[in-house]
């Protein structure tokens, strides 16, 4: 028998094996096999060559033919293809072939040199099977024997300089800087926004790290602005720089940016935030936009509608309000902008604390748009003596007898009711009789709408919806009652080669469905398209455009003709996509300069998805990214002849890292479950769970939670301290930094000493050199009730041992054999009953299945040194 060590360096390990001179090569391979302990079908698709004294030699042969011999150096060597997958946002998708005992730093090598190249990343690679991570061994060592697909996150440490602190916070290379911003701001909790610079030159928010190619090494500047500069992007003239003060409104941006693009006053602009496509809201500030300086805005313009952006200031409480009004309109015509009694009240207007003449109409005033008008509510003069006069006169005619205003009452009640329109919020005011019927006053009402149809309404009392033919006195409702009143439907207005048409539909329908139909009805040629901001606005529903862009005209333009005004149109593109997992085909029209970002958002507005859900567009089997432009999808699917899928996934790709180890684990958390089922399917150790700083609750669904596919999410450890005598738990977050004495600071429990194990700890510890497992526990002694025995007991040295059972517990306490039964029970119920506000009386102790009287000494139990108790509860 031969006694060999056989060397395996891709594995970086070497196995010792015993065979028979005439037994052969092929022999070295299957013991090393069964070292390994590989099954058949491992052993059958594995290729394995035999090195001796660093020659590659013949495995079959025999020992003897190799001279092999107890010192002779014996290598295998073993080969398996296999292709490493992985579909990634930015980098696209990824087919790696390589051997199963290669090194995985080959393959982080290979993302490097040909797609990362950024040599100081830091590349995790994870299992998506199973969520772990691989180290830097043979893909072999991990138990990785086929094809698997991969997830990637790829890092780098970044250092950041902010008033003269240093720190080094590690950062996504394909996140946009400014998310890296917000992140950073949260880190160093900072309630302002900042700018990062290099060399006094400010970075890009906009773009992702990685497309920067700033010098990895050298440190970013992150610096504090009283103004915010921003690069506005307008068609027509191409982008241009504004600086304004952050603590402006966007209503001041948007002026500042007609003045500046010499935009007409009544054209209505809106500022869209370039990197999230979402529109500013008028009645921010610049701060509470939370867009970082040096972003860039697209400029959106709108048909003129011969109105104006009035911001109207209350010089009595301070409110501001923004509406949109006609010039032909008199400052009069704003009252019905501003709540007030128009019966006591009157509203005094002022522009340069100048007085405004009501009877002018704005154009007259010569008011510009984003102008600013300050008012006052004033009580109107009184003639009284007049009033009072003419009030005496009707008493005198219309005073009824005694008896006659009782009967009345009774018969003929009248009640005031407001009607409020749900979604004009116009309001009337009505007087019935108690006895009528709700659709009798909604009728009434109705004369005032352009929709006339009662059946075509529904009315709410307090939220509720009621029956349009109860009574109104079994409503029990008292005067002025407020009861809301609305329609789906809607008359929807568009123009038509200058002429108006309307058709009356349903504002829940998407808007190139009410294109068609208003198409249809007033036979409209198809080379008229319905005109709007965007082309993907066509693919929300009425109601939510028109909750965005309150006065928009719509109009039908042609878009056949070779006028001027139709050589700059941009080409919108119309998609048959197929929804897999809808099983059905839906029509969608977006901008051919738009990309697949703005495609996957029309999709998710149409459909009311999760702004965090993913979405997947496929042209045949090849995954579309999401910064592809819809001109070169358009391109594909006409090279190919494939058409455009698209799949929702329904789970997001997650990274749960503790905050002291920093040990990762990936995971799929579905979006329907809360964050409270993940964590328990998953087996993640119960803890707090931060995303960016933000603590998120567990009771919240993952589709409701402010993260995103492939966010990490971090959980800050919860250490238990357990009593060493009671067993009672304490849990507690704790950070890395924390000391001992800190945590123990933090209980507000009076503790002696601190164990790990049986290893008292130093209270200067510090919580990340703990090293714990996930079911290990700190424990702790308290000083001790019963060692501390009163005069009578200090004259008998006799010690007893008791031990007393609580439901799963065993409390022990050693004591003087004097010592009262009473007083055990006394100090088990403190604690561990008291506090749950439970009665002493109506527990036992309990001696040898018998109820114990405790008014004894514990000598008269028993003379042994030990004796159990059990406490329980009276049946």
């Amino acid at each position: 028998m031969i006694k060999i060590n056989v060397e395996l360096k891709q594995l970086n390990m070497s196995q010792q094996i015993e065979l028979q001179p005439n037994q052969k090569g092929a022999n070295i391979i299957q013991l090393i096999f069964n070292k390994l302990d590989f099954g058949q079908e491992i052993r059958k698709s594995i290729k394995g060559s035999l090195k001796v004294q660093n020659v590659e030699v013949d495995i079959n042969q025999t020992i003897n033919a190799l001279e092999i011999n107890n010192y002779t150096k014996v290598e295998v060597i073993l080969s398996k293809n296999i292709i490493i997958e992985c579909d990634h946002q930015y980098l696209g998708s990824i087919r790696y072939n390589t051997d199963v005992f290669a090194s995985v730093n080959q393959f982080r090598n290979h993302l490097i040199k040909d797609f990362i190249k950024i040599n100081s990343c830091q590349i995790i690679i994870i299992n998506k099977q199973n969520g772990t991570q691989f180290g830097d061994e043979a893909w072999g060592k991990y138990g990785i024997f086929n094809n698997i697909k991969v997830g990637l996150q790829i890092t780098k440490q970044q250092k950041i300089k902010y008033n003269q602190d240093v720190q080094e916070i590690k950062i996504d290379i394909f996140q946009p800087i400014a998310q890296i911003l917000h992140k950073y701001m949260d880190t160093i909790n900072i309630d302002d926004l900042i700018t990062f610079k290099i060399n006094a030159e400010c970075i890009n928010p906009d773009e992702v790290y990685k497309n920067l190619n700033l010098p990895p090494e050298q440190p970013w500047n992150a610096e504090i602005s009283n103004d915010y500069i921003f690069r506005i992007n307008f068609e027509q003239q191409g982008i241009k720089k504004i600086t304004i003060e952050k603590k402006k409104d966007v209503f001041d941006l948007i002026r500042l940016v007609r003045s500046t693009f010499k935009i007409e006053n009544t054209i209505p602009l809106q500022l869209e935030y370039k990197l999230k496509n979402y529109i500013l809201d008028m009645n921010n500030t610049i701060k509470q936009e939370c867009i970082p300086s040096n972003s860039y805005l697209n400029l959106i313009r709108e048909p003129s509608d011969n109105k104006i952006n009035i911001l109207l200031f209350n010089l009595q409480n301070f409110n501001k309000q923004i509406e949109r009004v006609s010039l032909s309109s008199t400052s009069a015509d704003l009252d019905k902008f501003i709540i007030h009694n128009d019966n006591t009240h009157e509203i005094n207007y002022y522009i340069d604390n100048q007085v405004i003449v009501k009877a002018l109409n704005l154009k007259q005033l010569d008011l510009r748009s984003e102008c600013i008008i300050e008012y006052q509510i004033v009580e109107k003069q009184k003639d009284i003596q007049n009033s009072s006069k003419d009030f005496k006169q009707i008493q005198e005619i219309h005073q009824p007898s005694e008896d006659f205003s009782i009967i009345q009452q009774k018969i003929d009640a009248q009640l005031t009711i407001n009607f409020v329109n749900k979604y004009t919020n116009k309001q009337y005011q009505i007087t019935i009789q108690s006895s009528s019927i709700v659709f009798e006053a909604l009728n009434e009402i109705l004369k005032n709408e352009t929709i006339k149809d009662l059946n075509c309404y529904d009315v709410y009392l307090n939220d509720e919806k009621i029956d349009k033919n109860t009574r109104f006195d079994n409503l029990k409702i008292g005067q002025n009652q407020k009861l809301i009143y609305s329609t789906e439907l809607i008359v929807f207005q568009a123009i038509v080669e200058q002429l108006a048409y309307t058709l009356v539909v349903d504002q829940n329908l998407p808007i190139f469905q009410i294109e068609e139909q208003f198409r249809k009805q007033h036979n409209i040629d198809k080379s008229f398209s319905l005109q709007l901001i965007n082309s993907e606005s066509k693919n929300e529903s009425l109601k939510q455009f028109l909750n965005k862009n309150k006065t928009f005209i719509f109009e039908f333009k042609k878009i056949l003709g070779q006028t001027e005004s139709n050589k700059n149109l941009i080409k919108q593109l119309v998609f048959s996509i197929k929804f897999t997992n809808l099983g059905t085909q839906y029509t969608f029209q977006i901008s051919q300069e738009k990309n697949c970002l703005a495609l996957h958002e029309s999709i998710k507005n149409r459909f009311k998805l999760a702004k965090n859900q993913v979405i997947k567009v496929f042209v045949g089997d090849k995954l579309i990214d999401q910064k592809e432009t819809m001109s070169s999808i358009q391109t594909l699917i006409n090279e190919t002849q494939k058409q455009l899928t698209v799949e929702f996934i329904y789970f997001l790709n997650l990274v749960f890292e503790n905050s002291i180890s920093k040990e990762q684990k990936m995971i799929e958390a579905q979006l329907e479950d809360t964050l409270e089922q993940v964590i328990l399917k998953n087996n993640i150790p119960e803890s707090n769970f931060y995303y960016q700083q933000k603590l998120l609750s567990v009771k919240k669904q993952i589709k409701d939670l402010p993260i995103e596919d492939n966010s990490t999410i971090e959980y800050r450890q919860m250490m238990v301290f357990e009593n060493h005598r009671n067993g009672q738990q304490f849990r507690v977050e704790v950070q890395p930094e924390d000391t001992l004495k800190i945590i123990v600071d933090r209980l507000g429990v009076n503790i002696q000493n601190i164990y790990q194990g049986s290893k008292i700890l130093d209270w200067s510890t510090k919580i990340k050199n703990i090293q714990l497992n996930s079911q290990e526990k700190i424990t702790f002694d308290e000083p001790q009730m019963l060692h501390e025995p009163s005069e009578n007991f200090s004259q008998i040295n006799s010690k007893v041992r008791v031990i007393v059972t609580i439901g799963d517990r065993k409390l022990t306490y050693d004591v003087d054999s004097s010592y009262q039964v009473k007083d055990i029970k006394q100090t088990v119920f403190d604690q561990m009953i008291k506090d749950q506000g439970a009665d002493i009386n109506k527990y036992n102790l309990i001696y040898e299945e018998k109820t114990v009287d405790t008014s004894q000494p514990i000598y008269n139990l028993s003379k042994d040194h030990e004796i159990e108790l059990k406490f329980q509860l009276i049946q």
